[in-house]
């Protein structure tokens, strides 16, 4: 290495130093799906985020941004959706108050464009939240959220006709001298405001599936422990539960699976190397699973190489819809997230080649079960024409109509264009 050489490092290091001690402006940007970083605009104005929901006729509506005021603040973040039975759109947004960060719990209604603060019947120096509390409309028009008691620690509340108690919180005591040391952040599902299931940990046993029904809480997973199919449960995801019935993903030494409860027994759904159109199950996704109230499971997984979702109903696996690679971007290539509404219908989230968008299939249950065409909700970016906002697509909920609430980008969507 020569002199010129060393004397060369030495500039560079010494302009380093210079720019490290340069004061440098506070800004941050989020890219969302539809930013682009050569695209500044975009850049900036992905950092907004908006809820969006659907009304009566199926239009797209603005509820509200992190952009604007909400009442009597401007929230600094905006948590997952639910959609009760009549449309009302229940979410929690964050604000920053006495230099602390607290969640609030709204109710929204696209009807009427209507929105106000959920009252708690509970005084508010004893109940907060610190994180979105994620609450989740029931059919009864009640509210299951997360929140922490100052006194007791965190736990899961029911909010019904103004009057709030305890489900479940971290210190119940289970059978076995055991012990409920958390709740997974975003891990739970409720039923009729009565049955809860999430994941959690619990002393001397580690990470488990539970179900709290009729005040009693039930281990129904853990890790280590053995699944119906002999093999070992390495991790666990987030349950769903409807009715009676709980169906969760888990990741076991022999890949990953898919398992439901009913009855007080754990049965295998579908797992790595089930047989599936043209050659095995390779991967089941990890995330929520759709749940009918007979116990019906909609799941995606790998076939054969390609994204799939299969609709499993009394131990028969039915492919809805599969990915392709098709150079004309006509087909899918990737499917996430299937959910199920009591009218027969599977919802679920689907890129192609020039966008991602909201999909749905209806069902027709006869000996077996068949799908129909795979219809858009919400299409993805249509180059040809202004592109329609992000949509953050692990946000979508909906109620058993199909009403649907989401997060996504402050870009006015081609849905809220009247017709001319």
């Amino acid at each position: 290495m020569n002199a010129h050489h060393n004397k060369s490092w030495i500039l560079i290091l010494v302009l380093v130093c210079v720019m490290l001690q340069m004061p440098m402006a506070g800004h941050a940007f989020v890219v969302s799906f539809g930013g682009s970083l050569h695209d500044p605009a975009a850049v900036r104005s992905s950092a907004a985020e908006v809820l969006y929901a659907t009304d009566r006729d199926g239009r797209e509506v603005k509820l509200v941004g992190t952009d604007s005021s909400l009442l009597e603040g401007t929230p600094l973040d905006l948590g997952m959706p639910s959609v009760g039975p009549d449309g009302t759109v229940f979410f929690g947004a964050a604000f920053r108050r006495n230099d602390r960060v607290r969640w609030e719990i709204f109710a929204a209604n696209p009807d009427t464009h209507s929105l106000s603060r959920v009252a708690l019947s509970t005084p508010t120096a004893a109940l907060e939240m610190i994180t979105d509390p994620t609450p989740l409309a029931q059919s009864d028009g009640s509210i299951v959220f997360a929140a922490r008691d100052l006194s007791r620690g965190d736990g899961l509340y029911h909010l019904k006709n103004s009057q709030l108690s305890c489900l479940v919180r971290v210190g119940t005591k289970l059978d076995g001298n055991h012990v409920l040391r958390n709740i997974g952040f975003g891990s739970f599902s409720a039923a009729g405001g009565e049955a809860v299931a999430f994941t959690g940990h619990v002393t001397r046993v580690g990470k488990v599936e539970l179900l709290v029904a009729n005040r009693k809480v039930t281990v129904l997973a853990a890790v280590g422990g053995k699944a119906p199919d002999r093999a070992r449960y390495r991790d666990l995801g987030p349950p769903a539960v409807r009715g009676d019935n709980v169906a969760f993903t888990a990741l076991t030494d022999r890949g990953s699976a898919a398992y439901a409860y009913s009855r007080g027994k754990v049965g295998t759904v579908l797992t790595t190397g089930s047989p599936c159109a043209g050659g095995k199950i390779t991967y089941v996704s990890q995330d929520r699973l759709g749940l009918g109230p007979d116990g019906t499971v909609a799941v995606g997984a790998i076939c054969s190489g390609s994204p799939a979702i299969f609709l499993v109903r009394r131990s028969e696996a039915t492919m809805l819809a599969s990915a392709t690679r098709e150079p004309d971007h006509s087909g899918f290539v990737d499917l996430d997230m299937p959910s199920l509404l009591e009218t027969g219908t599977v919802l679920f989230s689907a890129s192609k080649g020039d966008g991602m968008g909201l999909y749905s299939i209806h069902l027709n249950f006869g000996s077996s079960v068949t799908g129909g065409a795979a219809l858009p909700l919400i299409p993805g970016v249509d180059p040809a024409q202004a592109p329609l906002h992000a949509i953050l697509t692990v946000s979508v909920a909906s109620n058993q109509q199909g009403r649907l609430a989401y997060l996504g980008g402050p870009v006015e969507s081609l849905a809220s264009v009247p017709n001319e």
